[in-house]
């Protein structure tokens, strides 16, 4: 895990705990809140119906508090009231209660002018809530005051409280927890992306400084050639020479520069290919009869094998493109044959390039498909390590692979898988493909390809 997504995931998780903390904190106030709004509403409600309930027993009789066991079962939920009469004397109290009034005398002359009195108070040690009110009652005005202790109210509050304070941090924690590791799940596929952009950067920044790399060596023989005949103006044969080697290097620069924007388009996914049914033994003739015309070393001998089964469906100009690429390694590197042969699989059909040389090195077989490389990198002279590259393109656009592999007891092997046309597509296609050999006849199948066979003379096994 790097530094920087390190730090990213942590700085997302911290900014998520801080939102939960909010959350948590808000809701924990919340719940507070009602739960103190609820226990204060059950509260008054008790202290006004007990307030009736005294009123009533007040005007049906002189007392009541104090004597009747009934209203005294009553009168301890609500824990306590009170008869006061007008010079602020105490007629009748609950068991318990002192016989001085509960309210201060300024209480009394307000309620006493209509008004009612719903207040904390402290009673003793104890918090208590009170309710008062003035009634009409055995011919005078009395104030009843009836009371309720608050400390069940504040110790559930307290409760809550202490669940608050223990549970949200667990839970903040636990949620922190989770927000980590969904951070992390979130995150994988940005490495992954990120990983993929960044090794796209890498792979472009070497394909062009190999790129440039391959470029300066033809542009300088080029200028050289240039500047000499430029300096000493050669005639005959000297000229001649000269502008024959600046030719060839103009044909190295144009075929560097087409295998260059074909491995572009690939890669940008613009290289579409055309497929067709082609006989393997068409495919191979055609590219023998190409590497003859490029004149081959006079000891090399070329050798076609194809069964006639061995029907492709792929691009034919493509298919031609990577076995020139095929011919000119082993053209270069064999001793005395090189032989072009097709083998049939399931579902697919090998074109195979096989020649009697070196072989390659072993180190190098992992590495045969990179781009610009070469068995020897110090030959420059051997092309541009583009050739495989290029071969290993053509098979991936038809859905298939290219492979190479060494010989026993010397020379290489190297081939392109293509897919093989079905046997009822080639029942149905029998008849065509017999009329159209008919019509072309001999006529070796050129490609669309621009001509740069005698550039590739100079391309070495890459």
């Amino acid at each position: 895990m790097s530094v920087r997504r390190l730090a990213l995931r942590w700085r997302l998780t911290l900014a998520f705990a801080a939102v939960m903390a909010i959350l948590l904190a808000a809701s924990g106030v919340f719940v507070h809140q009602r739960m103190a709004a609820n226990l204060d509403g059950a509260i008054n409600a008790a202290l006004h119906a007990r307030s009736a309930d005294v009123s009533a027993l007040a005007k049906q009789s002189d007392t009541g508090l104090w004597e009747d066991r009934e209203n005294r079962a009553a009168v301890r939920d609500v824990q306590f009231a009170q008869l006061i009469d007008a010079s602020g004397h105490v007629l009748d109290r609950t068991p318990g209660i002192a016989a001085r009034p509960l309210l201060a005398p300024r209480d009394l002359s307000w309620i006493r002018r209509g008004h009612r009195l719903l207040a904390g108070r402290r009673y003793g040690d104890n918090p208590v809530r009170v309710y008062a009110a003035a009634i009409r009652a055995q011919d005078q005005q009395l104030v009843v005051v009836v009371g309720q202790s608050l400390e069940p109210r504040d110790r559930a509050l307290a409760d809550l409280s202490g669940v608050l304070l223990l549970g949200g941090p667990l839970a903040l924690v636990l949620v922190s927890l989770g927000g980590y590791l969904l951070t992390g799940a979130a995150l994988r596929p940005l490495d992954d992306m990120i990983a993929r952009v960044q090794a796209a950067i890498a792979h472009e920044r070497t394909f062009v400084a190999d790129a440039s790399h391959e470029l300066r060596s033809p542009l300088a023989m080029l200028r050289t050639e240039l500047e000499l005949i430029a300096r000493d103006a050669p005639s005959g044969d000297a000229l001649q020479l000269s502008v024959g080697s600046a030719i060839a290097e103009t044909g190295r620069l144009g075929q560097l520069a087409d295998d260059l924007l074909l491995l572009t388009r690939a890669d940008e996914n613009q290289l579409a290919i055309q497929t067709a049914r082609v006989p393997a033994r068409e495919l191979l003739d055609a590219a023998a009869a190409r590497a003859r015309r490029r004149r081959p070393p006079s000891h090399v001998q070329l050798t076609v094998d194809a069964p006639a089964d061995a029907i492709v469906d792929a691009d034919g100009d493509r298919v031609a493109q990577a076995l020139d690429n095929l011919l000119a390694n082993a053209m270069r590197y064999a001793d005395t044959q090189i032989a072009l042969t097709a083998r049939t699989r399931d579902a697919t059909v090998e074109l195979h390039v096989c020649d009697d040389g070196p072989g390659f090195p072993p180190d190098f077989l992992p590495q045969a498909w990179t781009r610009f490389a070469r068995a020897d990198a110090g030959r420059t002279e051997d092309g541009t390590g583009l050739g495989l590259a290029i071969v290993q393109m053509i098979a991936e656009l038809h859905g298939t692979s290219a492979h190479a592999a060494n010989r026993s007891p010397r020379g290489a092997d190297v081939w392109i898988d293509l897919p093989r046309a079905s046997r009822l597509a080639q029942a149905r296609g029998g008849a065509d493909a017999v009329d159209h050999d008919r019509r072309r006849g001999d006529r070796p199948r050129r490609d669309r390809r621009h001509e740069h066979d005698e550039a590739r003379d100079g391309a070495g096994r890459h």
